[in-house]
């Protein structure tokens, strides 16, 4: 009987050890899965050759990588070619020179939000948004625009405050290429744009940290490589 006893106690710590190792096996087999899975959302699409060397226009209205580049990237080009480019650069972050931007991007691309509609004396164009939108967009288009108090000129359309953004005249003889592209995760884009002139000599790269959704896009940072 006592034999007996000692042969199914034998038996019984046998089936818990392989239950065990079993067991241990399973779990780590767990983390091999995840890392897999990792790996493959975090791969990134390769860069986009078909693109190098185009040139930026000023607006476009597709739903294509080029036409979103134009979109997102022109604006910032345009209103900031007299101020050297240094907007977004090493911290540096001017609100006159991003309301400038603001207001090209919301006419670009919300127009069909105005409140209101009217003009100068001189006959200038001149659309109302409201002041809460305008304040969304103002910190949504640039992560780090700052949680300063906004220094705005509103005026009430109804019975709603509101922000004119007058229509501006952009001219420019500079011209901007595309030079390389990379995408990343989550829809950002790093993006390398070559600035030249007919008639200055400055020449330069602009590289641009962006992030492009299917309906929206936002600046993350600008750098600059020196004059060539």
């Amino acid at each position: 009987m006592k034999k007996k006893f000692l042969c199914f106690l034998a038996f019984l710590v046998m089936a818990l050890f392989c239950a065990a190792c079993s067991g241990g096996r399973g779990t780590a087999s767990l983390p091999v899965t995840a890392s897999g899975s990792g790996q493959s959302a975090a791969s990134a699409p390769q860069e986009d050759k078909a693109l190098i060397g185009k040139e930026l226009q000023p607006s476009s209205s597709g739903d294509g990588l080029y036409d979103k580049i134009c979109r997102c990237l022109y604006p910032y080009l345009i209103t900031q070619s007299g101020h050297g480019y240094d907007l977004f650069c090493e911290g540096s972050f001017s609100q006159e020179n991003y309301l400038s931007l603001l207001n090209y991007i919301i006419l670009q691309e919300h127009r069909d939000q105005v409140k209101k509609e009217g003009a100068t004396e001189f006959g200038q164009p001149v659309f109302y948004f409201e002041k809460a939108q305008y304040e969304k967009w103002y910190e949504d288009y640039f992560i780090h625009a700052g949680a300063g108090p906004l220094d705005l000129d509103c005026e009430i359309v109804g019975d709603v405050e509101c922000v004119p953004v007058a229509e501006m005249g952009w001219g420019s003889v500079q011209s901007y290429t595309i030079k390389s592209i990379d995408s990343e995760p989550q829809n950002i884009y790093s993006i390398k744009i070559w600035v030249s002139g007919t008639e200055t000599e400055d020449k330069l790269d602009l590289f641009f940290s962006v992030r492009m959704d299917e309906e929206s896009f936002q600046y993350l940072s600008v750098q600059t490589d020196g004059a060539e």
